[in-house]
């Protein structure tokens, strides 16, 4: 949101951001011509996080492969019964210290228990959205091997396959997709 010219507060859209960066001059790293995704701190615009570093290649995705946990479950929420004032389509006003919520959308008063609802919900959201597959910046591919760069964390994994070789604990449980080995390795591997 930005004051605009009357001074109301206006949406501004991701195209706005990535334009007004690249205006003031914001440096461009977007070796693959792929869409803008990243703006970072000192006003550069990249398309993958890592696409700054000097051995990126493209972005190749990764996939969970361990057991989910049932994050709504876990905070005592059905993915089914979504809170009735959620998403876009109502504006909150949270006040936390008095513990008060108000839906302006729908002029309501939220209750403790919708409002538990709402804020537990999201959490389940955010925490079910860390398992979905997500792009990481190939940097080295050889033969045998890939290693790629996910959150300033750097990650080998095997051409059989894609399987985690080493890195970080977390990445134990993930492994390039099928179409990842294929755009790095220019074949399809029979044994998936």
């Amino acid at each position: 949101m930005r004051a605009g010219a009357s001074g109301a507060m206006k949406e501004v859209t991701w195209a706005e951001r990535v334009a007004e960066a690249r205006a003031e001059g914001g440096i461009v790293f977007q070796k693959n011509d792929l869409p803008i995704v990243c703006i970072r701190h000192d006003g550069a615009v990249l398309e993958h996080e890592h696409a700054d570093h000097p051995d990126y290649k493209f972005p190749v995705e990764v996939e969970f492969v361990g057991e989910k946990p049932d994050t709504f479950h876990d905070q005592c929420v059905r993915k089914d019964k979504r809170p009735t004032h959620y998403g876009s389509e109502c504006k909150i006003e949270w006040d936390h210290e008095r513990n008060h919520a108000f839906c302006a959308t729908c002029e309501a008063t939220l209750t403790a228990a919708e409002q538990v609802h709402i804020l537990s919900y999201s959490v389940a959201e955010v925490e079910a959205s860390t398992y979905e597959p997500h792009d990481e910046a190939l940097i080295y591919s050889d033969a045998s091997v890939a290693v790629t760069l996910h959150e300033c964390c750097y990650t080998m994994w095997h051409r059989r396959d894609g399987v985690f070789l080493h890195g970080p604990e977390w990445s134990k449980t993930w492994r390039l997709t099928k179409e990842a080995c294929e755009k790095i390795w220019g074949q399809k591997d029979e044994k998936r």
